[in-house]
């Protein structure tokens, strides 16, 4: 189109029309500015070219220069107010600056004016997305859908609501459907993975994201996604490899800042841990969740004081934020403020009834206060959530322990390395119930594991020595003396 407009052009420069598919074939090339210019010479030539100023409000729009692109918009339905067209175009923009009702209102009066206006459906279910409304959303992708079954982006957004909903096998029916129609829509790749992930099917989701970036490498989402993913599967330094890829492409992206930073600290690197929770509030001061998680890693660093008041920050701008709650409450017992902390973890649990962690971590407050009872309640529910999840197991044999019930805390650090084998707190707490027992060389294994894991745990080479001393008091014991 470009060619064939440029010859037109050199035969007559006065051509409105040539000048405006110039710009459009120049908009298809992502080369905004020269596509302004082409407009607005066709506007010069007629300026009640209705399209020319609705294209030249598109690619304003393009680079954010939404102001000009409204007026844009507006002198295009002054001339014809009845431009479907025109109100779409207008109502995307307003969506981008989040003024969702007014662009609602743009789409309904495209709709009134066209109600088979598949696109306009569809920006209306996308941005009632944007506001939760999921199932309003999923009736107007459905209007699109009945337009034109093979409308990629509304099967794609449709999945996208369902997910909202909860609704994950409709949901992947959606991109599958999505798929089926273009193999090399990247988005529905990536949004196919996020699914897949929710319902732990790591494997699956890491193939749907690599597909992703296949397909366009630069994916800044896919690489963030694949990091989620990766993270899930305790990966942590293939995850933070994932984040850093997409902070090459998009260095001001607080969230994925936020996530390096929490794949940091499950490596305990709590200091770098730190500057990219920093970095993510540089870029975003009220991004509670990065002022959560920079508490946790202070926490981890045992700064408990300034970990407590950056939980307090997260809490103040989300009140409702359960992740931030509990790691005030990892502060609070730190601070050996177990009544506190108790309090924190019951509001999160309020929040998030779910949070296996924080009825582990309750659990383990309430050990601290020997509530032994109270504390294996807790550990029992964070098992019926997350059964995998070797800490509630280790903290439950704790509490069995300490209540003389060590064959059943036994049971416990058994099921706890069968989910970690290189938990060495396990194999210690382990052999101190077999000492307890009088199974002195069962202890001395479970020591001698924990310490091929860690050579400096001193609390196993201890023990170890004090129950191979019991051994040969034993055997001595044991020895037949001469007459």
């Amino acid at each position: 189109m470009l060619s064939t407009s440029e010859r037109a052009l050199e035969i007559d420069p006065t051509y409105a029309d040539a000048w405006c598919k110039k710009g459009v074939a120049l908009d298809e090339l992502k080369r905004y500015e020269e596509a302004i210019a082409c407009y607005d010479h066709a506007l010069g030539i007629n300026p009640n070219d209705a399209k020319a100023w609705n294209n030249k409000g598109n690619a304003l729009a393009e680079l954010k220069r939404y102001e000009e692109a409204f007026a844009c918009f507006d002198h295009a339905l002054e001339i014809d107010p009845n431009d479907a067209v025109a109100w779409y175009n207008k109502g995307r923009p307003l969506d981008n600056l989040k003024r969702y009702e007014e662009a609602i209102a743009c789409d309904d009066r495209a709709l009134a004016i066209d109600a088979n206006y598949a696109h306009a459906w569809g920006n209306k279910g996308r941005v009632l997305s944007e506001l939760k409304r999921y199932e309003e959303a999923i009736t107007c992708f459905d209007r699109a859908l009945a337009i034109d079954p093979n409308y990629t982006y509304a099967w794609n957004l449709k999945g996208n609501a369902l997910r909202g909903l909860t609704r994950y096998d409709e949901v992947i029916a959606c991109y599958d459907r999505t798929l089926n129609i273009d193999p090399g829509y990247a988005y529905a790749w990536n949004n196919k993975g996020i699914t897949l992930d929710k319902l732990k099917r790591y494997e699956e989701a890491l193939t749907c994201c690599d597909r992703a970036l296949e397909i366009n490498p630069t994916f800044a989402l896919a690489w963030f996604n694949k990091g989620l993913v990766l993270d899930d599967l305790r990966r942590c330094e293939e995850a933070i490899g994932c984040y850093d890829r997409a902070l090459g492409i998009d260095a001001n992206d607080a969230m994925t800042w936020n996530n390096k930073g929490a794949s940091l600290d499950k490596l305990k690197r709590y200091e770098e841990a730190m500057k990219c929770y920093d970095r993510a509030l540089g870029i975003n001061p009220d991004y509670a969740k990065a002022w959560g998680n920079k508490g946790r890693a202070l926490s981890g660093l045992k700064r408990y004081e300034k970990a407590n008041a950056c939980c307090d920050g997260a809490l103040e701008i989300d009140p409702f934020d359960a992740d931030a709650l509990w790691n005030k409450s990892f502060a609070l017992s730190g601070l050996k403020r177990y009544e506190e902390a108790i309090a924190c973890y019951d509001r999160a649990l309020e929040i998030n009834p779910d949070d296996a962690i924080a009825w582990n971590n309750k659990g383990d407050a309430l050990h601290m206060l020997k509530r032994y009872e109270e504390a294996i309640a807790c550990c029992d529910r964070a098992l019926e959530i997350n059964s995998d999840d070797a800490d509630p197991w280790i903290n439950k044999g704790g509490a069995l322990f300490i209540l003389g019930r060590s064959k059943e805390a036994i049971a416990c650090y058994d099921r706890a390395l069968e989910i970690d084998r290189n938990r060495t707190s396990a194999w210690n707490s382990k052999g101190l119930a077999l000492d307890e027992l009088g199974r002195y060389e069962e202890a001395i294994a479970c020591y001698d594991r924990a310490l091929e894991i860690n050579p400096k745990s001193e609390l196993a080479r201890e023990k170890r020595n004090a129950a191979q001393q019991m051994c040969n008091q034993l055997k001595a014991a044991k020895k037949p003396t001469n007459p």
